[in-house]
């Protein structure tokens, strides 16, 4: 078991190369029994199938964030360290 990296398109399941997002109780029956009967869903373009009608990860009504690009500089902050890396390798004995 391992993360599939679909946080927006939870829960999902990943069976062989095919990815099925946005399960409920019933498509995730529908997915398996289709699979069963060697018919399985086919996948949309981007290689998964995301089971609630949506096309890909966007939601029902597409893009809704970062809809337009950011005006002004990305504010950046500066960071101090907070270990010496040097320090870290000698007490590690490397």
């Amino acid at each position: 078991m391992e993360c599939l990296g679909a946080c927006a398109n939870a829960p999902m399941i990943q069976i062989n190369d095919d990815f099925y997002e946005c399960l409920t109780p019933a498509t995730t029956i529908q997915v398996l029994e289709a699979c069963k009967a060697g018919k399985p869903i086919p996948m949309t373009k981007w290689g998964s199938k995301p089971m609630n009608g949506q096309l890909s990860c966007e939601g029902p009504l597409g893009a809704t964030t970062l809809s337009k690009p950011r005006e002004g500089p990305v504010p950046t902050r500066e960071l101090k360290p907070l270990v010496d890396p040097a320090t870290i390798k000698k007490s590690m004995m490397y």
